[in-house]
Parts: structure tokens; sequence; C-alpha cells
């Protein structure tokens, strides 16, 4: 029995696939995934298939057989969920150990594949002034790399996965959180989108990058602050908005009634929160679930009630921003109803004649927020409200909104070409 797996070192977005031949014809093949997760022991899933007639099985991202599918099925053996499966400010390796059995021949093989968030080539910068603070990743020693400002949603942490994953093919990658979490409820309002423009100096005066080409890429709550300072800044040259927002909310702050966001020191319009009977009695059953309450219907009310009064003032001006603009969203968002907003956003560009491309790409059965490619569907997003959806469509949706995220980049924003040999590919036999 041979084994072939590609790549066993590669980034946590690429494909892999495995070809097994030497097996007999129809024979029964048990093959087992596993890890061991620093606090949670050890995941593991498994599938059962077959060779086929010639005695060969192959298993890719395509098809019946899955790589991706053993991968999103991965769960804690103990059932335990009580933290992330990977945060999203840790950019350590993942180490897959995969176990093959043929049951009629009674053999064995095994392989470990490791997965990276951040390829070899790429540096990592954190940054700390008195305006902001974030993380920079990019390749030393290039220069004009075409560069991605990432905004985080509402749980206050650095995307720094999604950031080293784009520094890996050929951006640099700046994440920022734009705000502070304080005893796990947010604080999420009266925040200063000078933080943008102060992170876009930086940037712009780093000798890796191309000062005009500087593009953000929001989610949720960091997606409603990329529409907007994008409205503002002329130097920002395109949009990628995950579960984005039409208008400036009321800030996410139980503790008094305000902006999201200031510009200047003075608070931007926004839609105020409505608080119904409904919203109470959300909370209440989500404190009795255990579960976390959704805000949709809450959101939903909100902006019915502001749109009746026939105001306009909390509206982004999206028809400003200077580049083309990616929308993705899905139909289950439990947060807030983030497709009915895109399509808002799409309407007015339409009116306005937007000069630039625009596209927004809706998922049926996504929530929130999208998993990125090839991690486990089963995952704590270490967030304080619903997300809606269900793991696995989360899992899919992710997968395929990323590869459009990148597609969307290579074509409007294409990324300088490293060296092959700084990837450290190589096959298994």
């Amino acid at each position: 029995m041979k084994c072939f797996l590609y790549p066993d070192i590669g980034r946590v977005d690429e494909p892999l696939q495995m070809h097994m031949d030497g097996l007999k014809p129809k024979e029964q093949i048990i093959v087992k995934l596993k890890m061991e997760h620093p606090s949670m022991g050890i995941w593991s899933s498994e599938i059962n298939t077959n060779a086929d007639a010639n005695g060969k099985l192959s298993i890719t991202n395509h098809g019946k057989n899955e790589f991706s599918t053993l991968i999103w099925n991965l769960k804690p053996r103990d059932n335990s969920s009580a933290v992330p499966f990977q945060s999203s400010d840790v950019t350590d390796p993942i180490h897959f150990h995969i176990d093959m059995e043929a049951v009629e021949s009674n053999r064995t093989e095994s392989r470990t594949v490791t997965r990276l968030f951040k390829e070899d080539h790429v540096s990592q910068v954190n940054v700390s002034t008195e305006h902001f603070e974030g993380s920079y990743f990019y390749t030393k020693g290039q220069a004009k790399l075409p560069t991605i400002l990432i905004l985080g949603g509402p749980n206050g942490k650095k995307r720094n996965d999604i950031a080293a994953l784009l520094a890996s093919q050929g951006y640099g990658a700046f994440t920022l959180p734009y705000f502070e979490t304080y005893k796990g409820t947010t604080g999420l309002s009266n925040v200063p989108i000078e933080k943008v423009n102060h992170a876009m100096d930086w940037l712009k005066n780093h000798d890796s990058t191309d000062g005009k080409n500087i593009i953000l890429l929001g989610i949720s709550k960091g997606a409603e602050l990329a529409l907007l300072a994008a409205s503002k800044n002329k130097g920002i040259r395109g949009v990628v908005a995950y579960s984005p927002a039409s208008h400036v909310f009321e800030g996410l702050n139980k503790k008094n009634s305000s902006s999201s966001w200031t510009e200047n020191g003075k608070s931007i319009p926004y839609v105020p929160f409505t608080f119904t009977f409904g919203r109470v009695l959300n909370k209440l059953v989500a404190k009795v679930k255990k579960t976390e309450p959704s805000l949709t219907t809450m959101y939903n009310n909100s902006l019915a009630k502001y749109e009746r009064k026939g105001k306009e003032d909390a509206i982004i001006k999206v028809e400003n921003i200077q580049g083309p603009i990616l929308l993705l969203s899905g139909e289950e968002d439990a947060f807030w109803p983030s497709a009915l907003m895109a399509e808002k956003i799409v309407n007015r560009l339409k009116k306005k004649n937007f000069n630039y491309s625009v596209n927004h790409s809706k998922y049926k059965n996504a929530g929130h927020l999208f998993i990125l490619p090839f991690l486990p569907a089963t995952q704590n997003m270490e967030e304080l409200y619903a997300i809606g959806g269900n793991p696995l469509d989360n899992a899919i949706s992710g997968e395929q909104a990323w590869n459009e995220t990148i597609d969307f980049l290579n074509y409007h924003f294409p990324p300088v070409e490293l060296p092959t040999e700084v990837y450290p590919f190589k096959t298994s036999s």
C-alpha cells in the first residue's frame, strides 16, 4: 500500500489531497484525522470509504471523498467548547495526524500534515503608537506590496490569522484592533475613525508598501467602519466587507446610548436602537437556554423606525468610495440583517452611478461570521452575541467567501510575485 499526500506542509487555506494505491479492489478504508488542542485535548473525526475497482483511492477537496469534510467534522472528544479552536490573534501552525486503515488487507499508514497561517518568508511587526496599535505582516525585501488593513468584528480581537494568510500570498496586511474590551463586555462606542487614517499613514511610510494601493477588509462592525472610513478617505482604494452595515448604528455600550464612531471628536449620526418587548423576551430565552442573544430583530426594527422617519444622516455614503467593493453576507445572520443591508448598499451605488465595480455574494445558509477555509466547523467564535447559521454551512460558506476575497484582491490589486523557493511545500510517500 502506497500513500501520497500533498502538501504535507502548506497554508491553512490550501486544499489537501491524498492518493493511495496498492489496495484491494473495493476494499474498505477507514481514514481518521486528529489533532491535539493546547487546552481542549484531542479533536478527532473519521470517514469510511472504499477503494475503486483498481485498488486506488483519492481524497481531495472535490467529489465524494473530501478532505475538507474530514477537517470540518473535527470535534473535541470530550465535547468541550469552553475555548475557541484557534484564537484569531494566534498564528501558530496546526498539526493534523492522519491514520489510514485498509480493513481487508489489515494494513495501516500514518501521516502528519502541518497547516500554516504564516509562511517562513513572512515577518511580523507589532506596532504601538499614541493613536493606534496593531500588527503588520509582510515579506522582507519586497517593495510596492498592495496592503490590506483588516478591521475585525465586535469581539475586539486582532485578526492576525487573516493578516498572516494574506501576507503569505504576496500582500502586506495590517490588523488593527480599533477598540478595547473590558471584563468580557464590549465598549464599542465613540471610536475615533481617525485610527484608520493613522494606521494608513504608518503604512504609507513603511518601505514595503504600495501607498497607492491600500484596501480595507472589515468584518461585522469592522465592515461598518471600513465602509465609513473609505467613504471619507480618498486614499483607500477598495473595500472587502464581510457581513456589512449600510448605516452607522448605535454603539455596543451597555452604559449609555451613543454612536459607534466619532470624527474630529464629534459623534457621527447614527441609527438608535429600538427597545421592544420582543428584545427583552429574546434575552430571557437566551439566558434560560444559556446561549448568546440574537440582535437581528432589534437591528431590523431600529432601521425600519429610522427609515419611517425619513432620516438619512446615518446612511454611509458608499458612493464616495474610490475603488471596487466586495460585499459578503449570510441570509441566516443572527447578529444583524447583513444581507438586507448589503442590498441597500448595492441599490444606493446603482442609484448614484458608482464608477467602480461592486459585487454582493449572498450565502443562503450562512450566519454572521465566516470560518476560514479548512478549519473545524465546530468553533466557539468568542462572540458576545449569536451569529446564526449552522457550523457546517458557516464553514462551507467561509471557504467560498475566502476564495471570492482572494479572487477579488488578485484581480483588482495583484499581489507581488514571491520567489517560489520561499514556499516550504514538499510531498510524502
